[in-house]
């Protein structure tokens, strides 16, 4: 369970960095995403499937996901193509056009290619800059792995809070651009490794930190226009905040229920959210966290004002 010294009021930094970073797509375009993966191979394996690979690319994102694009198209005349596209079922629904401001690096589609940088150059100096470029993601991705292996001597909430400390110490240096192969994005990168490995295994709490710290990426792809709350990065982190709420936990129940009143990254509900906060209420007070319990049932009659469930908890909270 998340003990009671986990703050609800800290923001994360969300997509900090990517949104600076120089981008790997020209001005005014934006890529078509049409899947993305945690793992390089992963992304390989669906690429290799796609039948035209024309305009085929890959891209590396710097929350560790690989994303595969069909092509880049104008922001304003996508849109109607994406439809229609989606409507076949040409591309996937979640499919989105992204402007590539969290991308690092363009990935081979297969091991042993290169990437073309997309300019006349000689063989050499093609050479030098993709031997340059490799070496630049070698050493990123060894200090990623490096700090996943001194995540792991931590518990859950400490390699958050970690995360979140890190974030704000990438944010107060202001750094234009931003350099995201530093040891602070390997760190931020490397400890979200280690939280998403421990979901995989079953951790629900740890898979509800990495998808409450997700939520980020999911805020700036609505805010930026490249995503919506049917995107596979809302989903997911969604999917695992729901799921920690569902086995019984306060905080997992209280953030869910938020985000239900809030309706950003998910479909707007009063009803659902003060169902969920009223859930975290009951949890709060049968875990002896007085604060957690006035918090929740404040959000609960925030979104209804006149639910009677609430009204009544919260009296008997004050009678506490």
């Amino acid at each position: 369970m998340i003990y009671k010294h986990f703050t609800l009021g800290i923001l994360f930094f969300g997509s900090l960095g990517e949104a600076q970073a120089q981008s790997l797509i020209q001005p005014n375009e934006c890529a078509l995403v049409v899947a993305s993966r945690r793992t390089v191979s992963d992304a390989r394996a669906y690429a290799a499937n796609i039948s035209n690979k024309s305009y085929l690319k890959i891209f590396q994102s710097s929350n560790g996901w690989y994303a595969i694009s069909i092509g880049t198209f104008k922001p304003r005349k996508v849109e109607p193509i994406m439809a229609k596209w989606k409507l076949s079922g040409k591309i996937p629904r979640d499919s989105y056009c992204s402007r590539g401001d969290n991308y690092i690096a363009e990935v081979p589609l297969s091991a042993g290619q290169t990437v073309g940088s997309g300019k006349s150059v000689s063989s050499n100096e093609e050479t030098a800059q993709n031997v340059e470029a490799s070496n630049t993601i070698k050493v990123y991705l060894d200090g990623v792995d490096k700090y996943s292996e001194e995540a792991n001597k931590l518990n859950n909430l400490d390699i958050y809070l970690d995360i979140v400390d890190t974030k704000a110490t990438i944010s107060l240096l202001k750094n234009d651009p931003v350099d995201v192969f530093s040891e602070d994005f390997q760190k931020v990168a490397g400890y979200m490794k280690a939280l998403g490995e421990r979901g995989e295994k079953g951790d629900l709490e740890a898979a509800f930190f990495e998808g409450y710290n997700n939520l980020g990426i999911c805020r700036m792809l609505i805010s930026n226009g490249d995503g919506q709350v049917t995107h596979s990065t809302c989903t997911e982190s969604i999917g695992k905040i729901r799921l920690f709420a569902e086995f019984g936990d306060a905080i997992a129940m209280e953030v869910l229920g938020k985000l239900f009143f809030e309706g950003t990254v998910i479909s707007q509900s009063n009803f659902i959210s003060a169902d969920w906060l009223i859930k975290a209420t009951k949890q709060h007070i049968e875990d002896n966290n007085r604060e957690g319990a006035l918090r929740s049932i404040e959000a609960a009659l925030l979104a209804t004002p006149d639910n009677t469930v609430a009204l009544a908890l919260m009296a008997e909270i004050f009678k506490q």
